[in-house]
């Protein structure tokens, strides 16, 4: 929340309410519902954390979203009408946690994004794998992922994911930080080479789709267009970017199972 606070009032100071859009459906979606929530079916402690973090998303969303916002804060309960509160700045869940305990929430997060999107790649291309293990390089993730695992299962979608100290050959995606990485064994036939081979060709046909169409964004002139219309350019030029680096990536993986 102290994050997506942050990215959203520089971007009203900058008139860049796409940008500010993106922050709080990001935090909302990928954090809040993705992380938060499904950490505290795991926990089973009652907090009000929850509820000041929706106190806070709404404020944000209300320039944005003034109606359906100020529906929601009186569906929920609280006092007032949004529009008289006072508009979140600064961090106001800094002071409640300490760097460690961020730290290794964002190394749970990380790595249990890892374990999802590797399960993915592989059902994408149909290939049979092991249940996820995770190869831990650092005494203070190791220490985090043993305390916390059942949260980390949660996280990942997964019944069970197991512990080791190396990787025992796979296909592996290593966490941001180094410190970690993520890794299934899976089945290699002809059948299963086939599979892999299909979805190279399928992926390979999609990078050259996306670079045709951003080659075509950068040859575009938006010296002389409105604002708006250089900040959609700009943005969806980043997202283009984003899908080769992601389709890129995904090549690299299904190049070494």
């Amino acid at each position: 929340a102290d994050e997506c606070t942050r990215d959203v009032n520089e971007a009203f100071q900058q008139y860049n309410f796409a940008r500010a859009t993106d922050a709080l459906r990001s935090f909302l979606v990928n954090d809040f519902c993705d992380v938060f929530l499904e950490t505290q079916k795991v926990d089973g402690k009652k907090n009000d954390t929850a509820r000041r973090s929706m106190s806070t998303l709404l404020r944000l969303l209300h320039p944005i979203m003034p109606f359906i916002t100020e529906r929601l804060w009186k569906d929920l309960n609280f006092h007032g009408s949004i529009m008289v509160q006072t508009y979140p700045t600064g961090a106001p869940f800094r002071k409640e946690y300490t760097h460690d305990d961020v730290d290794a929430m964002q190394t749970l997060i990380e790595t249990a994004k890892c374990v999802r999107s590797l399960r993915k790649i592989l059902q994408d291309a149909s290939i049979t794998s092991s249940e996820p293990i995770v190869c831990v390089h650092d005494d203070r993730i190791l220490e985090t992922v043993l305390k916390e695992k059942q949260m980390l299962e949660k996280l990942s979608r997964e019944k069970n994911v197991c512990l080791a100290k190396a990787n025992r050959g796979g296909v592996s995606l290593t966490i941001p930080g180094g410190g970690a990485e993520v890794f299934f064994k899976v089945e290699k036939n002809d059948e299963s080479n086939a599979r892999i081979g299909k979805e190279v060709k399928r992926i390979k046909k999609k990078k050259k789709s996306v670079e045709k169409r951003l080659g075509k964004i950068l040859a575009t002139d938006v010296t002389k267009v409105p604002e708006h219309r250089r900040v959609e350019h700009m943005l969806k030029t980043q997202q283009l970017r984003q899908e080769l680096e992601e389709l890129d990536r995904l090549l690299r993986i299904l190049s070494d199972i």
